[in-house]
């Protein structure tokens, strides 16, 4: 079951993620994997709240079209965590032969704008075959 990355996520969806993961776990993968893929799912729907949130509250006080208030919105001033565009997830998953390398490429992006984050979240190789089937359950 992979969870669509355009709309939240559910209570029901996270407990389906949550138990094919532990049957991930139990086989094969180890489970410092799984946290760093849910947390660059936290990061990449909190970073789009936060544009969302960013430009209602641009196009309100500067009284400016919704393309203008969206180039404003990505500015760090509005998010918590910068996440580029490569990293989000619905931009990782668009080329599925190739999702192991969008993983880590968004992932060192994520680490080389957020020095905080860096040796946390790029401390794991995503290139392992044997990690091909977690990807699809959890992006």
């Amino acid at each position: 079951m992979a969870v669509d990355c355009f709309r939240k996520i559910t209570k029901n969806d996270l407990v389906k993620l949550m138990d094919n993961a532990a049957d991930l776990v139990r086989t094969s993968v180890d489970y410092k994997y799984i946290l760093i893929l849910l947390f660059i799912k936290r990061l990449s729907d909190g970073w789009k709240e936060e544009v969302e949130d960013a430009m209602s509250k641009i196009m309100e006080e500067a009284g400016i079209d919704e393309s203008e208030a969206g180039k404003r919105a990505v500015s760090n001033e509005f998010h918590n965590f910068m996440v580029p565009e490569n990293a989000l997830c619905n931009n990782i998953r668009k080329d599925r032969e190739k999702l192991k390398e969008n993983m880590s490429r968004g992932i060192n992006e994520i680490a080389k704008e957020n020095k905080e984050l860096d040796e946390i979240v790029n401390r794991i190789d995503f290139i392992d075959l044997r990690l091909q089937s977690i990807f699809y359950y959890m992006i």
